[in-house]
C-alpha cells in the first residue's frame, strides 16, 4: 500500500498494482523456487481435478448441470498444469505423467461410478500406461543426472579455460585439452 495525495488535499491510500502470486514463490525471478515435492503435489491435484471433469463429462449426459463442474474442473486442471512446469518439471513429464494418470484414473472411476465394464485387455493397458509413467520419470531422473553432471563439467572448464566437450570428448582432468598447460605440467609453474 501507498499514500498518495487525495483530490482535496487530504492523503489517500492505494493498493499497490504488484501482482500477489497464490504461492508467494512461484513466478521467475524469485529468490526461493517451489521444489519439486510442491511441484509433485500439485500435479496430483491437477489430475484429479481432470478426472472430475472428465467423469463429470459422463454424467452431465443424465444431469446437464453436471458441465459447470466440467468447465471448472478442466479450466483448473490446466492452471494447476501451468504451475507445475513453473516448478520447473519438464513438459514431457509433467504432461506425460498427468495424461497417462487421467486416462488410468477416469478408467477405473468409470467402472466404480457409471458400471462400465473394464475387460482384462483394458487392465492391461492401465498397467502398460502405468509402466510408461514410471518410465518416464526414471527418464527424466537420468536426464536431470546428466545435466547436472554437464553443469559441474562447466564449473571446472570455467576454472581452467576450456568449455566442456570443446574437443569432442568429457573434459580430461582438471577440465581441460591434454594439450594445455596445467598443474601437471612442470612448464606451468605454479597456479595461484
Amino acid at each position: 500500500m501507498d499514500e498518495r495525495a487525495g483530490p482535496t488535499g487530504g492523503t489517500r491510500t492505494q493498493a499497490s498494482t504488484e501482482f500477489l502470486p497464490l504461492f508467494p514463490a512461484s513466478y521467475p525471478g524469485s529468490v526461493a523456487q517451489p521444489d519439486f515435492r510442491q511441484g509433485y503435489l500439485v500435479l496430483a491435484i491437477a489430475i484429479v481435478t481432470e478426472v472430475t471433469g472428465s467423469v463429470s463429462l459422463r454424467g452431465a449426459l443424465d444431469y446437464p448441470w453436471l458441465y459447470a463442474v466440467v468447465a471448472v474442473a478442466f479450466t483448473g486442471a490446466f492452471g494447476l498444469l501451468s504451475f507445475v512446469l513453473r516448478t520447473g518439471i519438464g513438459i514431457g513429464v509433467a504432461y506425460g505423467i498427468w495424461g497417462a494418470s487421467g486416462v488410468a484414473l477416469t478408467a477405473v472411476a468409470s467402472m466404480v461410478i457409471f458400471n462400465e465394464p473394464v475387460t482384462p485387455v483394458m487392465w492391461a493397458g492401465i498397467g502398460l500406461i502405468i509402466a510408461g509413467v514410471i518410465c518416464i520419470e526414471l527418464g527424466s531422473g537420468a536426464a536431470k543426472r546428466k545435466a547436472s553432471a554437464e553443469l559441474s563439467y562447466g564449473h571446472l572448464a570455467a576454472e581452467y579455460g576450456t568449455p566442456p566437450g570443446e574437443y569432442g570428448e568429457p573434459p580430461g582432468e582438471y577440465g581441460k585439452h591434454p594439450e594445455a598447460s596445467g598443474p601437471n605440467d612442470p612448464e606451468a609453474g605454479e597456479r595461484t
